[in-house]
């Protein structure tokens, strides 16, 4: 990917407009959620209730598949699907943004989660499984790396 095509994208590793695969209507569910990880599936993790937010309806809410906020309207969590390796090779994040680098086990057949630093103050995950892969990413610090870890886990299940 050019250089100039990885500095335009936005804080939660997408770019600013359509990309990779997100113009796809069968990526995302009638209601607005993403078939890869639900709000149900988040609260079963995290104990937060959430909904669908619309793609580029506050700033932040870049992913493709959904953009889950809180009942205040915050943003929780947000995940973009990727249909083949060539899109999720994009959504892999310009080095030096996320230089704490973590490979998980157990997600997918890979899966690698970036921190801007140590204490995890921005969080970005990526994973793969069968040629497909998603990005995930929280909005906040109350999502442990262990919830992110475990709804990776049930996303690269729905792959």
């Amino acid at each position: 990917m050019a250089l100039a095509q990885r500095s335009a994208r936005s804080r939660d590793g997408c770019r600013d407009g359509p990309s990779h695969g997100d113009d796809n209507p069968a990526a995302v569910s009638a209601g607005g959620d993403c078939p890869a990880l639900t709000p149900a599936d988040i609260k079963s993790v995290t104990g937060v209730d959430v909904h669908a937010v619309p793609r580029l309806s506050q700033p932040g809410a870049g992913f493709t598949c959904a953009n889950y906020d809180t009942a205040d309207g915050k943003l929780f969590v947000g995940i973009s699907l990727a249909n083949s390796t060539g899109e999720l090779q994009a959504m892999v994040p310009p080095d030096g943004v996320y230089p704490v680098k973590t490979t998980l086990s157990g997600v997918g057949d890979s899966a690698t989660l970036y921190k801007t630093d140590a204490a995890g103050t921005v969080r970005f995950l990526l994973a793969s499984k069968g040629g497909k892969g998603f990005a995930l990413a929280p909005f906040t610090t109350a999502i442990t790396d262990d919830q992110l870890t475990r709804l990776a886990h049930t996303a690269a299940g729905r792959l």
